[in-house]
C-alpha cells in the first residue's frame, strides 16, 4: 500500500487540537496510528484529533494481502506562555496623587501585547505596560503572544491613604497684667 501520515503540524494557545492528515491506498485499507494523543477511539481514523505532542506513526494495511506501509509526522507544541509582572503594590496619598504601574518586568517587543484592566484603567493607556492612575483598586495586567495566542496575567493592587489628620489649638486664652509673660498653647491633632 501507499501511506501518508501528512506534513508536520503544531498545536498552541488558539489551535489546541490539530487533525492528523493521514492518507493510504488502496481504497479499503486498514488504519492504525500510534503516538501520544492516540487513543483507542480515534487509532483507526485516517485524520485523528490529537492534541498533544510528540511523533505519530500511521502504518496503512492492504487487507488484500496483508503488506504494509509506515509513515511518521511530528506535531509541534508552541505552548510557552508569556512572562507577566504588573510590579508592586503602591499607595496614593495627599502628596503622591497617581502612580505609574510597573508591567515592565514582563515580555515585550514584537508579537507582545499588554492589556490592563482597572478602575482607573481607559482607552488610551489600557495596551501601556506602564499606564499611570490615579484611582486605587486591583489592576490586572494580561500579556499575549500574538505569535502563540498564550497569554499570562500578574495583579497589583493600588491603596489609598488620604486620611486628613485633626487639628486642635486648644482653648482660647489671653495676656492680662497678671500673666505678663504669655501663656501655653495647648495644640494637638492626630496621627501623632
Amino acid at each position: 500500500p501507499t501511506v501518508s501520515a501528512g506534513t508536520d503540524l503544531t498545536i498552541n494557545c488558539v489551535q489546541p487540537t490539530v487533525d492528523l492528515q493521514g492518507s493510504g491506498t488502496p481504497a479499503n485499507s486498514n488504519f492504525l496510528w500510534t503516538g501520544p494523543g492516540i487513543s483507542p477511539a480515534n487509532q483507526n481514523l485516517p485524520m485523528p484529533t490529537v492534541n498533544q505532542a510528540g511523533t505519530y506513526i500511521l502504518t496503512v494495511t492492504n487487507p488484500a494481502n496483508g503488506c504494509s506501509q509506515k509513515d511518521t509526522t511530528l506535531v509541534h507544541a508552541a505552548l510557552t506562555p508569556p512572562t507577566v509582572d504588573a510590579g508592586a503594590d503602591k499607595t496614593i496619598n495627599c502628596l503622591i496623587t497617581s502612580v505609574v504601574l510597573g508591567g515592565n518586568g514582563s515580555s515585550q517587543g514584537p508579537g507582545f501585547q499588554a492589556t490592563w484592566t482597572g478602575p482607573g484603567i481607559n482607552p488610551g493607556n489600557q495596551n501601556q505596560f506602564t499606564p499611570s492612575v490615579n484611582q486605587p483598586g486591583l489592576y490586572t495586567l494580561t500579556i499575549t503572544n500574538s505569535i502563540n495566542g498564550c497569554t499570562a496575567t500578574d495583579n497589583v493592587t493600588i491603596d489609598i491613604n488620604t486620611n486628613i489628620p485633626t487639628a486642635e489649638a486648644g482653648p482660647d486664652q489671653a495676656l492680662t497684667c497678671l500673666n505678663p509673660n504669655g501663656v501655653s498653647l495647648e495644640g494637638n491633632g492626630t496621627p501623632a
